[in-house]
């Protein structure tokens, strides 16, 4: 039903459609949020002040899609998961979160696809760029026969470029940049470190006065 109530609003100027998704069951509108002509069928909404979801972004099967303050959700992104009602899947995972969270001025940009089955958070000022990148949290386990899942993280102030991959896992450290094309897969814990390749190797240090590490709010002019 949240879904058709979407759909039915769609076509209202968002001063109208606000007020009426906020009577949805679990949505939660922070001041000065907006969200484009888009449908959210998660089960929990939370966008804090400032917070954006752009235009023609789909996003279902999520327990809960957070956004923090001025984090951006942008334009045509297809956000999905394995609902927890599917109970024919990881049932060896009963912690499993499919979840999405922005944290404060964090964005993912436009066009890209984002699997959120093993739950996915994308830290505060971290950028998921470009276009056409996608974030993998779930696969197949062939050794026990059965689909397995595990979250998924892009540090602080972290960048990631177009047409990357992040897989089941995986967590990009703090203030680091994985480029173009690559394919990532570790959990590094060391930060400042720029990543390429397939699959993606730490090849080099960024220095910590980066203009880009200093920001105080997430859009980049």
């Amino acid at each position: 039903m949240r879904v058709l109530w979407q759909i039915l609003l769609l076509p209202l100027p968002w001063f109208i459609r606000r007020p009426l998704l906020s009577l949805v069951p679990g949505f939660a509108i922070g001041k000065g949020a907006r969200i484009g002509r888009s449908i959210i069928a998660a089960a929990r909404l939370e966008m804090g002040e400032g917070a954006i979801i752009g235009h023609l972004t789909v996003v279902k099967g999520l327990a809960r899609l957070e956004l923090g303050e001025g984090a951006r959700l942008g334009n045509l992104n297809w956000v999905t998961a394995v609902p927890l009602s599917a109970r024919e899947f990881f049932r060896h995972l009963p912690e499993r979160d499919p979840s999405l969270v922005l944290e404060e001025q964090a964005a993912i940009t436009h066009r890209h696809l984002i699997d959120c089955t093993g739950g996915v958070r994308i830290g505060a000022f971290a950028t998921f760029a470009g276009w056409h990148s996608q974030i993998i949290s779930h696969s197949f386990d062939f050794r026990a026969s059965r689909q397995d899942a595990a979250p998924i993280s892009v540090g602080r102030y972290s960048f990631v470029g177009s047409r990357a991959i992040l897989l089941k896992g995986s967590s990009l450290p703090e203030r680091s940049v994985l480029g173009a094309g690559s394919v990532y897969e570790a959990r590094d814990e060391a930060t400042l470190g720029l990543y390429r390749g397939n699959p993606a190797q730490r090849v080099g240090e960024l220095p910590d006065d980066l203009g880009y590490f200093q920001r105080t709010t997430g859009f980049v002019a």
